[in-house]
């Protein structure tokens, strides 16, 4: 009963302090990038969540009143913050991870709309799986499958344009995940993850998944002097372990795709140039 006691006073004294920050006061991007460091260092999942719940508050306030913020959150520990080559389109991720070592992702979309005149932000719910059964389903933000992205590629072709986005998600214990997906807005100016521009072997996809040991690392980049995205191909440890991602990591040879008149195309087994 005691501890129990002590808990309810230490929350208390967080969500006090927390919200000792006026509506005023975080029209200063300084303010927000406290609360980031309170969520990096937080030591239990109950003040990670009463922090989040600030951040989430606070900065969406933030974008919707300021146009030009990329470098404002450069150094803000484990926030992602990627703007598009025509400024249309910003995102903003991060994750936190919890006692039991599993990940639950945040975000922002900023948006303009096709004019370049109004814009809008939407805020990103994680509330799906990350699965290569989803390679031509539509997401939308507020059902939102989680990652956290550190490259977005503009491409417009015959006046449409749309985002590929590079990211990364934890998972779980066994395994982490890589994902290529790709963004675009509809003429409502609805933002939609996942359109079928992508030729994989002659079949249409919206996005790739990819799942391997979490102890390997993948490369999965983008190449601005080939236009083309590479990654390393992915096998499993034996062939009797095919499809238990858990054994699978990279085997020295690279997969991509070639940007051709608004299409991605699939090349397997190619040769990669040293930078």
């Amino acid at each position: 009963m005691q501890f129990i006691k002590i808990l309810i006073i230490f929350l208390f004294f967080v969500s006090g302090n927390l919200k000792s920050f006026s509506q005023e006061d975080f029209n200063e991007v300084s303010d927000i990038k406290i609360l980031f460091d309170k969520l990096y260092f937080a030591q239990t999942d109950s003040v990670k969540n009463i922090i989040n719940m600030q951040i989430l508050t606070y900065m969406k306030d933030y974008l919707q009143e300021k146009h030009n913020f990329i470098e404002d959150f450069e150094d803000v520990k484990n926030l992602y913050v990627l703007e598009s080559d025509d400024n249309y389109i910003s995102i903003l991720t991060w994750a936190i991870q919890y006692s039991n070592s599993e990940y639950k992702y945040f975000g922002f979309l900023k948006y303009f709309d096709r004019n370049g005149i109004v814009d809008y932000v939407e805020k990103l719910n994680d509330n799906m799986t990350l699965s290569s059964e989803y390679s031509s389903n539509k997401v939308y933000p507020e059902n939102w499958y989680g990652a956290v992205y550190y490259k977005i590629i503009t491409k417009k072709y015959k006046k449409k344009r749309h985002y590929v986005l590079l990211g990364w998600d934890a998972n779980d214990n066994f395994t982490n995940k890589r994902i290529l997906d790709v963004l675009f807005l509809e003429d409502d100016e609805t933002p939609i993850f996942g359109k079928n521009v992508i030729d994989f072997n002659n079949k249409f996809i919206s996005r790739i998944v990819f799942e391997y040991n979490e102890r390997s690392s993948m490369m999965l980049r983008f190449d601005k002097k080939q236009d083309m995205i590479i990654w390393d191909h992915l096998s499993p440890s034996k062939q009797e372990l095919r499809g238990h991602y858990r054994y699978y990591g990279p085997d020295l040879s690279f997969d991509a795709l070639k940007y051709e008149k608004g299409i991605w195309k699939f090349m397997s087994d190619i040769e990669i140039m040293k930078k």
